[in-house]
């Protein structure tokens, strides 16, 4: 029992790293006084709330990478999965509220819309972006340090 509180602890602690640490440190790389003059209101939007949201995405990277460095939990792989069900159940409320199939939702939630017209990917589809990039990031230094410990790099190399 205690191996399993101690696995939902990791994974609450993965999930709220992925989602609130990212944003939050997005919003002070934005806002810091000495950035702040250096980046234009629409380069701001663009680069945290338009698709594909490259700015808060590259940070959930890092920090993905940086969470298996320091915490060595298994967590930070999965921390999508809730999210991509939050995505499936916004998707079949949008295709209910607006009687069109899969293919318009997918289009909605997933396309290059223009940031004023869909908030709702704002809440929903941005932090599934966000928390699929942390668990890439993860696996990115779990591969990275996998490598670098077995030497299956130079066993590779003819």
């Amino acid at each position: 029992m205690a191996s399993f509180s101690r696995s939902i602890w990791a994974f609450a602690r993965e999930w709220i790293l992925s989602t609130v640490a990212v944003g939050v440190t997005t919003g002070l790389l934005l806002y810091t006084p000495f950035i702040r003059p250096l980046i234009s209101p629409a380069l701001r939007v663009r680069l945290v709330m338009q698709p594909y949201y490259p700015l808060p995405v590259a940070m959930a990277v890092i920090a993905g990478a940086l969470s298996r460095w320091r915490y060595r939990s298994s967590a930070s792989f999965w921390v999508w999965l809730p999210q991509s069900l939050y995505v499936a159940y916004r998707m079949n409320r949008w295709i209910n509220a607006n009687d069109s199939g899969m293919r318009a939702a997918i289009s909605h939630f997933f396309g290059r819309s223009s940031y004023p017209n869909c908030g709702d990917q704002l809440e929903s589809t941005a932090y599934l972006y966000i928390t699929l990039a942390y668990a890439t990031g993860a696996l990115t230094f779990y591969v990275w340090q996998w490598v670098g410990c077995t030497g299956a790099a130079k066993d590779a190399v003819p």
